[in-house]
């Protein structure tokens, strides 16, 4: 039987590993902070120099929300994909911060009866698709530990395989993040 030639080498199944991987390290965090008492972290959200805090007083504009939504976003994805170069450092913290930020936030909600399990659902959906680029710039930053053992193993750099996996995974990713920036503003806070 042969099988088809993976830029992991042995480890084939790891091509999809980094994006599992990323999902889980955002997933744990997010069902620990939801079942735990997580009120006061979320006690400073009326922040006068947040983003949400000036387009909720009418200091910004909608198109510069939305830029503004886009642009915080690809710097949360620079951020996690940072990590192919820091051996995955940033984007284990970036997602697992983000996740139990994320379930602190949701069980802040449900523990102060602001939103109804089915309302909280309605105003969540929107957002997968950024969440999904999270992951999938997260999966681009957990290759550096890959790359960093088969370098050290190995002694290789990353063949061109590999390299132009993870630019198709980056474009998916910020397609999405641009789509879900105008989700966010057009239709979840419409």
């Amino acid at each position: 039987m042969t099988c088809l030639r993976s830029p992991y080498g042995t480890f084939k199944f790891l091509k999809y590993g980094h994006i599992i991987g990323a999902a889980f390290l955002w997933m744990g965090p997010l069902i620990i902070a939801l079942n735990i008492n997580s009120g006061l972290l979320i006690e400073n959200y009326n922040c006068p120099e947040s983003i949400v805090f000036k387009y909720d007083q009418g200091y910004l504009a909608k198109s510069d929300f939305t830029w503004a939504v886009i642009y915080t976003n690809l710097k949360v994805c620079a951020f996690l994909i940072s990590g192919v170069i820091l051996t995955g450092i940033p984007t284990i913290g970036i997602l697992v911060y983000n996740g139990f930020f994320s379930g602190a936030l949701i069980r802040y909600f449900l523990d102060n009866e602001l939103l109804t399990v089915n309302e909280l659902l309605k105003s969540t959906a929107p957002h997968f698709s950024e969440i999904v680029g999270f992951w999938l710039a997260g999966s681009i930053g957990l290759n550096g530990i890959t790359w960093l053992r088969n370098l050290i193993i190995t002694n290789q750099l990353p063949d061109i395989g590999s390299v132009i996996y993870n630019l198709r995974i980056l474009l998916i990713s910020v397609i999405l993040i641009i789509v879900s920036g105008f989700i966010e503003v057009y239709i979840s806070l419409a």
